[in-house]
C-alpha cells in the first residue's frame, strides 16, 4: 500500500510544472468569464454555469490524464459534450425509432445551442495551455489582457480591478514555472540540489510573500490621489462621467462610480463622482423629497429588508382610492399639508418603487401599459412598488397625491416613546458589530436633553456640525470595522449614507425607533429665462413649480417614530435640510434653508471660466502625458543599438568588478542563445570550452573571436583575477562582432 502512494506522489511531482500551469491557466480564463458575466445582454446565467463547469472539467481531466498522451483531448472532448446534454435536459427534435446509427447522426446533426459554447471553451482553454509554455507568449497574453480589462473598467461600469489583480498574479507565477523548468534544463547538478532541500528556496519566497502581502493587509487604506485617464479628460472638458446604474448605495469601493439611485444597500461606503444627467421632472404643489424604499434591517456593513417589508402586508391599488394606512403605526396627532405631484421620467430606467411625497395617499395617474395593475401598497413602509418585468415598462408619467406631515417641535416634545418597544423590535434592531463606544457616544449627546424629540434633533444637530460631506471620502480603518463606527470615530466624513446610517444607529441606541430612508432630493426649479434676469425673486424655492430631479439629488434620510405622530422625518447629512412646509395661518415655524449642492463641490466648479489650466485636474492630466512623452521617448531610444550602448556604459561605468564580472557572463550567455537561434547545437554534456572549440572549428573564419571570448569568460566565472573595463568593453565587441557573421 505504501509502495503505491510513493509511486502516485511521485507520479504528482514528475508533473508538477504541467499541473501548476493547467491550475494557473483555468483560473486566468475564469477573470474573462467573470468579466462577460457582468456585461449586460451577453451571456445567460446558464451559460456562465456551463462554462465554469468546463473549465472545472477540462483541468482535472487533463491533470489526471496528462500522461495519456493525444487521447485525453478525445476524453475531454466526450465529457464536455455529455456533460452539455446531460446538464441541458436536451433530445434532438429529429431524434425516432430507428436505428442506432440514424439516432447518433440525428444527435450530431442538431446540436444544442449550449454545446458550442462548452466545446469553444475546451479549446480556448487546451490553447490556452499550450500558449503559455513560452515566456513572450506570457508576457504578451498579460499585456492584452491587462490593457482589454484596464479600458473596459475605465469606460463602463464594469468593475474588474480585482480581475486584473488577479491575471498578474496568475502570469507572475506561470513566469516562475518556466523560470524552474529552464533551470532544471539548464543545470541539473543545481536543480538536483533544490530538489533534495527546498527549504533552500521555499523559505525566502514565503518570507518575501509575507514581508510583501502582510503589512499590505494591515495598513490602513487611503484615498486615491489620481483617477483614471479618461475621467480627468472628461472632467478637463466641463463633462461628467455617468454610468447608469452606479449610485449612492449600489456601489461599494469604486472611486469611478457615478451618483444615482442604487438597488443595493447591503454594502455601504466608496465614493462617486456626481452624475448631473436629468433623471425625471417633478411638477408639485409643494417641495419635498422623492421618497423611495425603506430599509430597517442594519448588518454592521449596509441596510437590508426585513421580513415584514418584502412580505407585506399589502393591497392593490386602484386609480384615486385612497390607499390603507397600517393600523400600527398611530399618527392621528400629526397635521398634514396635501401635495399633489406629476412625475415625468426623462431616462428609459426601471425603479422597483414610484417616488413620492411621504406620505402618499392616492394615486390618481400612472401612464404605463398596465398600469395600476403593475402597482402594490405596502402599507407598513409606505411604498408604492411597481413590479418589474421586461415586458411591462416603467411608467413614463404618473401623478400622486400625498398627506405630508407638519413638524410641530412643541407638540412633538410633548410625543412619548413607543408605548410596546416589543412591537417595534424591528426599528430597534442593532447587531453585535456595533461596539460599545457607538451607543455611548449617543448616550453622550443626549444626556442633558429632556425629551425624546430633543435627543433625536441633538443626535441630528450633531451629526451636521461635526462631520464634513465630501463625495469621495477617505477609507482609514479596516474593511472589517462596523460601518457606522469607522464613520463616526475614523475616517469622519462621508455623504448621505454615512450620516444617514449613523444617525438611525444613534437613535436606535437611545430606545427610539427608526428606519433608513433613500429617495431623491427636491431637485432645482425650472423657470422662464425670458420672464427677466432674477426669476426668482417672484417665486416660493418652497413652492409649487416644475423641478428637475437628476441623478446627483439621489438621496438618503432618517425617519423616527413618535407615538401618536408616527413617522418624522430628520435630515443628518451635513449641507443639506429638510423643505420647508407651509404652515397655517397664525403659526410660525421656521426652517433652514435647504442647500442644493453640499459644501465640498467638484474643484472644477470653482475654477474661473478665463483660467483654461486653473483646475488640479487639468494639471495632472498635463503631467501624466508629459511623463507618458518622455517614457516613450526613453524607450525609443533604449531600443536602438546607440541607446543600449549608452545605457550600458551609463550603468556599468562605476560597478565594482564583480559587476562587470557577471555582465562579462551575461554577454557570453547571449552569444550562445544567439548561436543556438542560428542552428549551432549545445550539448548539456559538453564544458563551454568543448563548445567553442567544436564550433571555431566549424567556422575558422570566426574562430579566433570565439577563443577571445571563450578566454574572457573563463576568467570571469573561473578565475579570481581583477576584470578590467576594457575586458568588459571588449566582450562587448566581441559578441557584437559573433552575432553579425555566426
Amino acid at each position: 500500500m505504501r509502495q503505491g502512494q510513493n509511486r502516485f506522489i511521485t507520479l504528482l511531482l514528475n508533473d508538477w510544472a504541467h499541473r501548476l500551469t493547467v491550475f494557473l491557466s483555468g483560473i486566468f480564463l475564469l477573470q474573462f468569464v467573470i468579466w462577460l458575466a457582468q456585461e449586460e445582454y451577453v451571456w445567460l446565467p446558464e451559460t456562465v454555469l456551463y462554462i465554469k463547469t468546463t473549465l472545472v472539467i477540462v483541468g482535472v481531466l487533463e491533470i489526471l490524464l496528462y500522461r495519456a498522451g493525444g487521447y485525453r483531448f478525445w476524453l475531454q472532448a466526450a465529457a464536455v459534450a455529455i456533460y452539455t446534454y446531460v446538464a441541458v435536459d436536451y433530445t434532438p427534435a429529429a431524434i425516432r425509432e430507428s436505428s442506432f446509427q440514424e439516432q447518433l447522426w440525428d444527435f450530431l446533426g442538431h446540436p444544442h445551442p449550449f454545446i458550442w459554447f462548452t466545446l469553444g471553451t475546451w479549446i480556448i482553454y487546451i490553447t490556452t495551455i499550450y500558449w503559455v509554455q513560452v515566456r513572450w507568449r506570457i508576457y504578451l497574453l498579460m499585456f492584452i489582457s491587462i490593457m482589454a480589462m484596464a479600458v473596459r473598467d475605465s469606460f463602463s461600469q464594469i468593475y474588474l480591478w480585482k480581475q486584473v489583480a488577479v491575471v498578474i498574479a496568475c502570469g507572475l507565477c506561470l513566469l516562475i514555472i518556466r523560470h524552474f523548468i529552464e533551470l532544471r534544463r539548464r543545470n541539473p547538478i543545481g536543480w538536483a540540489y533544490l530538489a533534495d532541500y527546498p527549504a533552500t528556496v521555499g523559505i525566502p519566497i514565503v518570507l518575501l510573500l509575507v514581508f510583501t502581502i502582510v503589512p499590505g493587509v494591515f495598513a490602513p487604506n487611503v484615498s486615491n490621489i489620481l483617477t483614471d485617464p479618461y475621467t480627468l479628460w472628461k472632467n478637463w472638458k466641463g463633462e461628467q462621467v455617468s454610468f447608469n446604474g452606479k449610485g449612492f448605495s449600489s456601489i461599494l469601493n469604486d472611486l469611478d462610480a457615478s451618483s444615482g439611485y442604487g438597488r443595493n444597500d447591503d454594502q455601504l461606503g466608496g465614493g462617486f463622482n456626481f452624475d448631473y444627467s436629468p433623471v425625471m421632472t417633478v411638477e408639485t404643489t409643494h417641495r419635498s423629497y422623492w421618497r423611495g424604499e425603506v430599509r430597517s434591517v442594519y448588518t454592521g456593513s449596509g441596510w437590508e429588508q426585513s421580513a415584514a417589508e418584502k412580505l407585506g402586508p399589502s393591497s392593490e391599488v386602484r386609480p384615486s382610492r385612497t390607499l390603507r394606512s397600517y393600523p400600527r403605526f398611530k399618527d392621528s396627532l400629526t397635521e398634514t399639508v396635501e401635495v399633489r405631484q406629476t412625475v415625468t421620467m426623462l431616462r428609459e430606467d426601471t425603479y422597483p418603487v414610484l417616488f413620492g411625497a411621504y406620505a402618499i395617499q392616492q394615486a390618481d395617474e400612472v401612464m404605463a401599459e398596465p398600469g395600476f395593475e403593475r402597482l402594490l401598497w405596502m402599507e407598513r413602509s409606505s411604498e408604492l412598488r411597481w413590479t418589474e418585468r421586461p415586458s411591462r415598462p416603467y411608467p413614463t408619467t404618473y401623478t400622486l397625491v400625498s398627506q405630508v406631515p407638519i413638524v410641530r417641535e412643541g407638540e412633538l416634545r410633548n410625543a412619548h416613546r413607543p408605548v410596546n418597544p416589543g412591537e417595534m423590535a424591528e426599528y430597534l434592531q442593532l447587531p453585535d458589530s456595533v461596539p460599545d463606544r457607538v451607543r455611548g457616544l449617543a448616550q453622550e449627546i443626549t444626556k442633558d436633553e429632556a425629551t425624546a424629540y430633543d435627543q433625536v434633533k441633538a443626535i441630528e444637530r450633531y451629526l451636521q456640525t461635526n462631520f464634513k460631506y465630501t463625495n469621495n471620502p477617505n477609507s482609514n480603518g479596516s474593511d472589517s470595522m462596523d460601518f457606522v463606527d469607522r464613520f463616526l470615530f475614523e475616517i469622519q466624513e462621508g455623504y448621505c449614507d454615512y450620516f444617514s446610517s449613523a444617525m438611525v444607529v444613534m437613535t436606535r441606541s437611545i430606545g427610539m425607533p427608526a428606519r433608513w430612508v433613500k429617495g431623491f432630493a427636491p431637485g432645482s426649479l425650472s423657470f422662464d429665462e425670458n420672464i427677466g434676469l432674477n426669476p426668482y425673486e417672484e417665486m416660493d424655492p418652497n413652492g409649487a413649480g416644475l423641478y428637475t430631479v437628476r441623478n446627483s439629488d439621489a438621496h438618503s434620510w432618517v425617519e423616527v417614530y413618535f407615538e401618536g405622530y408616527g413617522w418624522i422625518p430628520f435630515e443628518p447629512t451635513a449641507g443639506f435640510a429638510l423643505p420647508v412646509l407651509a404652515q397655517p395661518s397664525g403659526e410660525d415655524n421656521p426652517q433652514p434653508e435647504l442647500d442644493e449642492a453640499p459644501e465640498s463641490l467638484p474643484e472644477s466648479e470653482d475654477v474661473p471660466a478665463d483660467e483654461p489650466f486653473g483646475n488640479r485636474g487639468t494639471q495632472v492630466l498635463i503631467g501624466w502625458i508629459a511623463a507618458a512623452g518622455l517614457l516613450l521617448a526613453a524607450a525609443a531610444v533604449g531600443m536602438t543599438r546607440w541607446g543600449r550602448t549608452r545605457i550600458r556604459r551609463i550603468v556599468f561605468r562605476e560597478l565594482p568588478a564583480s559587476g562587470l564580472r557577471q555582465q562579462i557572463i551575461v554577454e557570453y550567455n547571449r552569444f550562445i542563445r544567439h548561436a543556438k537561434r542560428k542552428g549551432r547545437r549545445a550539448h548539456d554534456y559538453e564544458t563551454a570550452r568543448e563548445t567553442i572549440q567544436r564550433w571555431a572549428n566549424q567556422q575558422v573564419w570566426a574562430s579566433g573571436d570565439m577563443l577571445k571570448l571563450l578566454g574572457l569568460f573563463e576568467k570571469a566565472k573561473y578565475s579570481g583575477s581583477p576584470i578590467t573595463r576594457e575586458e568588459y568593453e571588449q566582450t562587448v565587441a566581441l559578441v557584437k562582432k559573433l552575432k553579425e557573421i555566426v
